[in-house]
């Protein structure tokens, strides 16, 4: 029993400096790995920027690679927020997507550049950090949960200038401001000022007669056009007056009776009848009396007007 006791003793001994040998390799290996980023993660995420070293003005594209366990997170829920600042996306993201087991990989791309003040480097070379970007998931089966946030960081990439300050001193510049040649004239500006100053004056005052002519000439057109639209009643009164004031007794008559047949025809039957009493009527008719006639007849075309 003696050496059956000190066997299992040995044993016992041995089993448990394995399993402390275990547990201290295993925490180590834990204390090395990454928070976050042990080979259990469903996804890992990991960015680059090509090429690492640019001149200024060279477009860029920037990549942010997604390992994903395609059991665990969907993939199509997954978005990536990137941010490229002072850069700007210079077209469309292009997505590519390989599948192995369980295990996808996806390919964001962004092709990139930077024209604008404040992207060159401030020496030959410069150095680029975009800002950190975010990328968010879904668990499968998670419901109405929150998603998932995944901090994107950029490695900095270096900007170099096209041409160096020495390049800029150097350069034999063709125009100087010292050098410039003696103005010439062929006629000197102030007489050439006076001249168009005056030949601009008999330009107006030319253009201003004839505006003149053209305005008087459109008021005798208005006044004749005026003259042109009178009415026949007011034709034969005036053929009426012009008759009571010459004398002659038939044409007196035949103007009074045409006044009469206008009258009625423009529906004022009661002057008519006034007009041929005056016109045949034993008593020769005055230039008084054929004024009062005219004198009503305006005032009752007017108020039928």
């Amino acid at each position: 029993m003696g050496r059956l006791g000190a066997f299992v003793a040995l044993a016992v001994a041995a089993a448990v400096v394995g399993i402390a040998v275990g547990v201290a390799v295993r925490g180590g290996s834990d204390e090395g790995a990454p928070a976050g980023r042990g080979p259990q993660d469903p996804i890992v995420v990991g960015t680059k920027v090509a090429p690492e070293g640019h001149p200024f003005g060279q477009p860029v594209v920037a990549t942010v690679d997604v390992l994903v366990d395609t059991t665990v997170v969907d993939p199509a829920r997954i978005r990536v927020d990137p941010a490229f600042d002072p850069y700007e996306v210079a077209g469309p993201r292009t997505v590519e997507r390989v599948d192995s087991g369980r295990m996808s990989r996806i390919t964001y791309a962004y092709r990139l550049r930077c024209l604008d003040a404040g992207c060159e480097p401030l020496s030959a070379r410069g150095v680029v950090s975009f800002p950190s970007s975010r990328l968010t998931y879904r668990y499968r089966g998670d419901g109405g949960t929150r998603p998932s946030v995944e901090t994107i960081e950029w490695r900095p990439f270096i900007v170099t200038g096209r041409v160096s300050e020495r390049a800029v001193v150097d350069i034999g510049w063709r125009a100087d401001q010292s050098a410039l040649a003696t103005v010439t004239y062929r006629t000197r500006p102030g007489p050439a000022a006076l001249v168009l100053l005056v030949l601009a004056a008999l330009l107006a005052l030319g253009a201003a007669a004839i505006a003149w002519k053209l305005w008087g000439k459109r008021r005798g057109t208005e006044t004749e056009t005026a003259e042109a639209v009178r009415t026949p009643l007011a034709v034969v009164l005036e053929a009426a007056r012009v008759a009571a004031a010459n004398g002659d007794l038939p044409k007196r008559r035949r103007a009074l009776e045409s006044v009469a047949r206008e009258l009625g025809r423009v529906g004022l039957p009661d002057l008519a009848a006034d007009a041929r009493t005056l016109a045949w009527s034993p008593r020769e008719a005055t230039s008084d009396d054929v004024e009062e006639l005219a004198r009503r007849t305006e005032v009752a075309a007017e108020g039928a007007a």
